[in-house]
């Protein structure tokens, strides 16, 4: 899910990465994930998923609208389960607003 959020004359951009257990069809709770974003973002951010298993990536820096970005997943990480990447759904997105 792309977003962003209006910081009245700026935005940053937002991206909802939600992590499921592959195995068991559950919410990955503290799962650590991080991201690129690209375009007219530069950056890379890491967040920990919540109760739901999602993981709300937002970026430092602002831009004016209009303005388009991708966020590409670059990796998953918890003590207890390994990231395999050919599993996901999706793996990158991006966003135009």
């Amino acid at each position: 899910i792309h977003a962003r959020e209006n910081l009245g004359f700026t935005d940053r951009g937002v991206a909802t990465v939600t992590i499921i257990d592959s195995e068991t069809g559950q919410a990955m709770v503290g799962a650590t994930v991080q991201g690129d974003f690209s375009g007219v973002f530069s950056q890379s951010v890491s967040v920990v998923t919540n109760s739901s298993g999602q993981a709300v990536l937002t970026t430092s820096a602002e831009e004016r609208l209009p303005f388009s970005y991708t966020l590409t997943v670059t990796g998953v990480s918890t003590s207890s389960y390994l990231y395999q990447p050919a599993s996901n759904v999706e793996t990158s997105d991006s966003g135009n607003f």
